[in-house]
């Protein structure tokens, strides 16, 4: 009989310990898999990117060259012409889109980009000027009011304001009408990738659908880990959009300062245009926070304006908690649970998003109901 009792605890062990070691084994191939799957992804979306890139400037500046009258792309300087006739001085340009300088017609011989317009004088004396990207033409200041395009003379209004950030009056979130990206988790399998999202930093961390509360929902754990949504092109923002999600406010964190799940709009050109903060969760005596940081146009480095009282306010403990940003031609708001809560101004055209989760330790985030919104 001891014999029988020692060999069933002896295959209990057994079992328990294989268990252990499949779930790890999980989890370790899961995050391989992930890694592996983002490390393909990046390399085919940047080879994509750079065939289609010199097919299309090559295309570009073929067609261009023929519009221009065939001209070299070098200045020309009382040129004899065929017809005998001497070409006038001609003034090479430096395309703003490309950087490409010498050229002499009315489009950029190396990416197509439209000469952009000279500064004309209005009737009442002002100075206005024709943004080369979205064809606004009565632009007075140092950026495109229409997209946030720089003056492509470079000349700076020192009327303009620096951006600043501040506090607002309490107002009514109101999202976008036209969906471009939304994630309702539907269809989703507990422990798979998010099937909507490009898992970049993250894939190197935990990832996973998870259930929350009864709810489905995203899990990422905050070993800097960041994620995109998976879109046909790159530049998907507009001029006016809004961006909404339910995160879960954690009720213990290692450091509520630095735990934070944070919203990166960024271009092409630019890694974070500026950046939304929200911190839901409690340590002490923190207990959440909201916040934006931005870059001034007069100054370099970056800047931060926090609030924690009223978020503080407005966040329910231990629950889904809604989070939202409204940006309409270059003004950012912050939203708490449908609440404005903190205001920039003077901000850069951003072209897509980024979700980014910061913190100290392995804690992890939760949130669900991603949409983006045109207004």
């Amino acid at each position: 009989m001891k014999k029988f009792v020692f060999l069933l605890v002896a295959l209990l062990l057994g079992a328990g310990a294989a268990s252990a070691q499949s779930n790890l084994l999980n989890d370790l191939k899961r995050q391989a898999s992930n890694a592996v799957r983002s490390e393909v992804n990046k390399a085919k979306n940047n080879a994509q990117r750079n065939v289609r890139n010199a097919a299309t400037n090559a295309v570009k500046g073929a067609v261009n060259n023929a519009k221009n009258g065939a001209y070299s792309n070098n200045n020309r300087t009382n040129q004899q012409l065929t017809d005998g006739h001497v070409h006038a001085e001609a003034e090479g340009w430096t395309c703003p889109e490309c950087g490409h300088a010498g050229n002499d017609g009315k489009f950029c011989s190396n990416c197509g980009a439209k000469r952009p317009a000279e500064e004309v004088k209005t009737s009442n004396g002002k100075s206005v000027w024709t943004c080369p990207t979205c064809g606004k033409a009565d632009n007075e200041g140092s950026f495109c009011a229409n997209c946030g395009t720089d003056r492509p003379d470079g000349k700076v209004h020192q009327e303009e304001k620096e951006a600043t950030g501040e506090s607002v009056d309490e107002e009514v979130f109101v999202p976008g009408k036209t969906v471009i990206f939304e994630d309702t988790l539907s269809g989703e399998k507990l422990n798979d990738d998010p099937s909507k999202w490009e898992l970049m930093g993250a894939s190197l961390s935990n990832c996973y659908i998870t259930k929350k509360a009864g709810d489905m929902a995203i899990l990422i754990d905050g070993f800097h880990s960041d994620m995109k949504p998976k879109m046909k092109k790159d530049n998907y923002l507009p001029a006016a959009f809004t961006v909404e999600m339910d995160i879960w406010y954690e009720d213990k964190v290692e450091n509520a300062l630095s735990h934070s799940l944070e919203l990166n709009f960024a271009s092409e050109d630019v890694l974070e245009e500026f950046s939304a903060i929200f911190r839901f969760c409690a340590d002490g005596e923190e207990a959440g926070s909201a916040a934006i940081r931005y870059y001034g146009k007069f100054s370099t480095g970056d800047k931060m304006i926090e609030d924690k009282d009223r978020v503080r306010s407005l966040l329910k403990p231990g629950a889904w908690n809604r989070a939202a940003v409204s940006f309409d031609h270059g003004t950012v708001v912050l939203y708490v649970n449908g609440k404005s809560i903190l205001k920039v101004t003077e901000q850069k055209q951003p072209t897509y998003i980024r979700v980014d989760a910061i913190a100290t330790g392995r804690d992890s985030f939760t949130f669900k109901n991603f949409r983006i919104a045109a207004k």
